[in-house]
């Protein structure tokens, strides 16, 4: 019954999940935006908003730390679990190709109340 101006934002790639949750316990929800960038690195981005209820704001979202992001060429998923913002992708080692990363695996997390990236021991749901 009610109409509720949104935003138009560019987008470079394919959405991937959207997800509506109140991740920082206050009254408005967040709505987050996984989009995968077209081509080989298949780089995803994370987009989250603010919603009261009236009014969409785009939040800003840190950058991970450079130690945390050793070994990165692309390929993330993120994902929610209890509440947690999920950021996952593989690991190059030198030589490695695009195809095949032999470093395993690296997990982050969002730390709302720090507003920074965090190494984290969970794991993403497909």
């Amino acid at each position: 019954d009610r109409f509720i101006a949104g935003l138009v934002r560019p987008r470079d790639g394919s959405l991937m999940r959207a997800w509506m949750v109140n991740i920082d316990s206050d009254d408005d929800i967040e709505i987050l935006i996984w989009t995968c960038v077209v081509g080989s690195g298949s780089y995803g981005e994370l987009e989250i908003f603010k919603f009261d209820g009236v009014n969409i704001q785009p939040a800003q979202l840190p950058i991970p730390d450079d130690n945390l992001l050793k070994g990165y060429w692309g390929h993330d998923m993120f994902g929610l679990k209890d509440g947690i913002i999920l950021r996952s992708f593989p690991l190059y080692l030198s030589g490695d190709g695009n195809c095949c990363p032999k470093g395993g695996t690296r997990t982050l997390e969002l730390d709302i109340l720090e507003n920074k990236w965090k190494l984290s021991n969970k794991q993403i749901n497909p």
